[in-house]
């Protein structure tokens, strides 16, 4: 009998506890509400704060310069180097494309790099469209591109019944289909 009525009286307590957390709770979610816009400013200014430095660390990181971004169609890549490979030991690239030119052809030996100069083309011009500075020399110059389009690598699908030809030919015309003059394509 007397266990019961403690236990009867912490219950009540434990209810009462609840209720006041609550009240507590809503409470301060009414005044946070009020300042609901302000928070909301000083978040986006947060993130955009965020999105700023993240890019600027990258860029100190890649030592990496800003280029110059056009609507010509030409491309000038001073001694750009893949991020992903280390800067001390990568060869520069220097890739030139004038408004004249409507394609190019990289040919070599196999383990050439022919496969990274086309991903590093491709990869430090998307770079620069998205508003990050490129692991290259300044006086670089990179086209805006209104798509990019491409077919590296094995597409060989044995649940298609594809081989690795006819994988690149679908591939290739998926591209022919939806790439447009100001598309970048890069074919290996």
């Amino acid at each position: 009998a007397a266990i019961t009525k403690l236990q009867t009286e912490l219950t009540t307590l434990v209810i009462e506890e609840d209720a006041e957390v609550r009240r507590i709770l809503y409470t301060l979610s009414a005044e946070v509400s009020e300042y609901a816009p302000v928070i909301r400013r000083n978040m986006e200014a947060m993130e955009i704060l965020d999105v700023l430095f993240a890019k600027a660390k990258l860029s100190a990181a890649m030592k990496a310069v800003p280029v110059t971004i056009g609507g010509a169609r030409r491309l000038d890549i001073r001694k750009g180097r893949h991020p992903l490979l280390d800067a001390e030991h990568c060869v520069p690239l220097d890739f030139r494309m004038d408004e004249e030119t409507f394609g190019v052809i990289i040919t070599g030996p196999n383990t050439g790099g022919k496969t990274v100069s086309v991903k590093t083309v491709g990869l430090l011009s998307m770079m620069a469209q998205c508003g990050l500075h490129i692991p290259c020399e300044a006086g670089s110059y990179i086209a805006m591109q209104d798509g990019y389009w491409c077919d590296i690598g094995d597409s060989q699908d044995m649940s298609q019944n594809l081989s690795t030809f006819s994988g690149h030919m679908t591939n290739v015309i998926g591209i022919l289909e939806h790439a447009s003059r100001d598309s970048l394509v890069l074919l290996d």
